[in-house]
């Protein structure tokens, strides 16, 4: 499902994945594992889910799960946002210059 982000009011948990061609924009779940053994990243379910070592505390793990995605994406981290979810484990993401998620 392909809507313009113009045309977007409000998150529904419907779309998972919303892509916007013209502003090359993905906005896209994610779950978080923080202080996980190991950094990985899965997509699947309808959202894509980051194991990261870092702990929740103080922004560490947040900064850490856009550092993952934007290696997962072939981005800078700069073009990485936490739009919700800054305290909890799942988390709304958007990723500048992207046109699609990598399988």
């Amino acid at each position: 499902m392909r809507i313009c982000l113009a045309y977007l009011h409000r998150y529904d948990h419907l779309f998972r994945l919303i892509v916007c061609e013209a502003l090359a924009l993905v906005r896209f779940v994610v779950h978080v594992h923080p202080r996980s053994t190991r950094i990985a990243v899965r997509r699947g379910d309808g959202r894509v889910e980051v194991w990261t070592t870092s702990p929740p505390v103080q922004g560490k793990a947040n900064e850490s799960v856009r550092e993952i995605l934007a290696d997962w994406l072939d981005i800078p981290v700069s073009r990485v946002r936490i739009l919700s979810g800054g305290t909890g484990r799942t988390k709304l993401v958007d990723a500048m210059g992207v046109h699609e998620l990598p399988s």
